[in-house]
C-alpha cells in the first residue's frame, strides 16, 4: 500500500468537500481525519516515526496547505483517541485536540504552570451549581421545587408566572452547558410565537 497516496487522497477530498458541503463539514472532516491518522498509525507502524515527518513536507509542498508535523501527530492521535472514546460529529478537530490527554472523560490534566488556550468563537461561563433562593423568595406566583427549581411546562419552558420563561440549571440543577443552551433555544422558539402570535 502507498500511505503517502491514501493520505493526500483523504486530505483533497477532504478539502473539495468543506468547499461543497458546509453544513455536514464536522462531521466529514472528522472522518477523513480519522482516516488519516489510521493510515499514519499503520505507515509509522512500517516505517518509523520520521515518515510523519517526510508525509508533512510533501502534503505541505503538492497541497499547498500547512499539514504540519504536529497536526499529523495529532490526526494519529485522533485515531489512537477513538479506539477508547467514541468521536461525536459535532465537535471539530480543536475539540479533540483538547481532549487527547484526558485519562477518562471527566478529567482536564495539566500541570501547575501550563495555560490552556483554547479556540474558539464564543465563551459561556456556567459556574452555577443551584439556583439563588432570592428568586424563589422575591418572584410571587413562580411555582418551584422543593430543591429552588423552577417549573417550567416541558415543551415551551415557560414557568408558572405569565410572560416567564426559564431553562438550565435553575430548572434541571446543575447539568451540561449544552442542555442549558437547548433549553434557552426552546425557551426563544415559544417566547417568539407568544409575541407573534402564532
Amino acid at each position: 500500500m502507498n500511505y503517502y497516496n491514501e493520505i493526500k487522497r483523504e486530505l483533497i477530498d477532504n478539502e473539495l468537500n468543506k468547499k461543497v458541503k458546509d453544513y455536514s463539514k464536522n462531521k466529514y472532516e472528522i472522518q477523513k481525519y480519522y482516516n488519516v491518522g489510521k493510515l499514519l498509525s499503520e505507515a509509522g507502524n512500517n516505517y518509523g516515526e520520521a515518515i510523519i515527518k517526510e508525509y508533512s513536507k510533501k502534503l505541505t509542498n503538492e497541497i499547498g496547505k500547512k499539514y504540519s508535523v504536529r497536526y499529523l501527530f495529532d490526526m494519529r492521535k485522533l485515531y489512537l483517541f477513538s479506539k477508547v472514546h467514541p468521536l461525536g460529529a459535532q465537535l471539530t478537530m480543536s475539540h479533540y485536540r483538547l481532549l487527547f490527554p484526558l485519562n477518562d472523560n471527566n478529567e482536564i490534566v495539566l500541570s501547575s504552570n501550563q495555560t490552556l488556550f483554547i479556540d474558539c468563537g464564543t465563551v459561556v461561563i456556567a459556574i452555577g451549581q443551584s439556583p439563588n433562593p432570592l428568586i424563589r423568595q422575591t418572584t410571587p406566583g413562580l411555582d418551584c421545587q422543593k430543591w429552588g427549581g423552577i417549573i417550567v411546562e416541558e415543551e415551551t419552558n415557560h414557568t408558572s408566572k405569565e410572560g416567564v420563561w426559564a431553562g438550565g440549571d435553575v430548572v434541571t440543577g446543575a447539568a451540561t452547558v449544552i442542555l442549558a443552551m437547548g433549553a434557552g433555544k426552546k425557551a426563544a422558539k415559544a417566547i417568539d410565537e407568544k409575541l407573534s402570535g402564532e
